[in-house]
């Protein structure tokens, strides 16, 4: 929980029970019951009430009700009542016998007496609860409509971003080449070619259309990417794939791993005379699914670079965590001094 919330947590607390209080003084007045002693068993209620619910709130966190749905939520809301509210009374009549000795304990009364006065606590108890639950679901509910807000932005400007990245003038130029070259003396390849360009194209065109696609779909779209970038670097690109099965099927983000290829390519082998390997391995962990792409070259961590590095690092920072939670990441970095490693980890919880 955030300082803020927190804070506003205990001024709901305090808020909450001061009313409480006011409003059993007002009915103690009017009753003309109103007296020294009414006034300390009614600070009590309010100390008693901050204690029990702030004990009764940390159970709720540690065994992640708030994460439940309502058929589970409502059974616990309604036994953990009747059991803090007998807490209620036995703490509030200590603290009375303590204080005030001159009032007669509740516990010395018939059980008629007693029942309905661990009912009325029990019915304050559930409330709290329905109060906090409300609070809580409201406030996730802003949370997360922002967070979609957020997560839209970002696939609008991830959209636009690959859009320049994947269709800008210089790859097309070399693709369109590539292809050209390929028509006369191998009409086949050339097919084939127009085939994934085309692929590529409509991919990037549809980003903006899910915010996940299968794995194996991403996969095939760089796979697309990388045989257009082979007939242009030829022998100087070496690629390999290493993709557990188990890992075909995950929910992925689309183009993100085409970004951090096309980085490989452009940042990496296209520098090197003699070219080099672009490694993609998909890895199913114990509590993760670890995508890596390994490239021969040398990724230099300096602002002005990190600029330079392909468009859409940055972003798919971002988009990972709002997409996955902020357990999921994105890191580069060299591995050896001529090998440069990214890795994408996403939570599988």
């Amino acid at each position: 929980m955030t300082d803020k919330r927190k804070t506003l947590y205990w001024i709901a607390q305090l808020c909450g029970w001061m009313i409480y209080f006011f409003f059993v003084l007002l009915y103690n007045l009017f009753g003309n019951q109103a007296s020294y002693e009414a006034v300390i068993a009614s600070l009590l209620i309010v100390f008693v009430g901050i204690l029990i619910t702030h004990l009764y709130r940390g159970i709720i966190i540690k065994f992640n009700w708030l994460k439940m749905g309502l058929l589970k939520v409502i059974p616990r809301i309604l036994i953990s009542g009747v059991i803090f509210g007998f807490i209620f009374l036995a703490i509030h009549d200590l603290l009375i016998q303590l204080m005030l000795p001159q009032i007669q304990s509740f516990f010395k009364s018939e059980l008629t007496e007693i029942f309905p006065m661990v009912l009325n606590w029990s019915l304050l108890i559930v409330l709290w609860s329905i109060l906090y639950f409300t609070a809580h679901y409201f406030f996730n509910y802003k949370r997360q409509e922002i967070a979609n807000l957020r997560l839209e932005a970002s696939r609008n400007e991830i959209e636009l971003n690959n859009l320049k990245s994947q269709l800008n003038p210089h790859f097309m130029f070399n693709a369109l080449n590539g292809i050209r070259a390929l028509v006369e003396d191998e009409p086949e390849k050339a097919k084939k070619a127009i085939t994934q360009l085309s692929v590529l194209l409509r991919a990037a065109l549809n980003i903006g259309k899910q915010k996940t696609i299968r794995f194996s779909e991403e996969l095939e779209l760089v796979k697309n990417y990388l045989a257009l970038e082979k007939m242009r670097f030829e022998d100087r690109l070496e690629i390999v794939y290493q993709i557990q099965p188990a890992v075909n099927s995950i929910p992925f983000p689309p183009l993100m791993l085409q970004t951090v290829v096309e980085n490989a390519v452009k940042h990496g082998i296209s520098k090197l005379p003699r070219g080099g390997i672009i490694k993609i391995e998909a890895l199913d962990q114990f509590d993760s699914h670890k995508i890596v792409v390994t490239n021969t070259g040398n990724f230099q961590d300096t602002a002005s670079t990190t600029e330079q590095q392909g468009i859409g690092l940055r972003n798919t920072r971002r988009r990972l965590k709002l997409i996955f939670g902020k357990n999921a990441s994105l890191r580069i970095y060299n591995e050896t001094e001529n090998q440069v490693k990214t890795e994408i980890n996403i939570p599988k919880n």
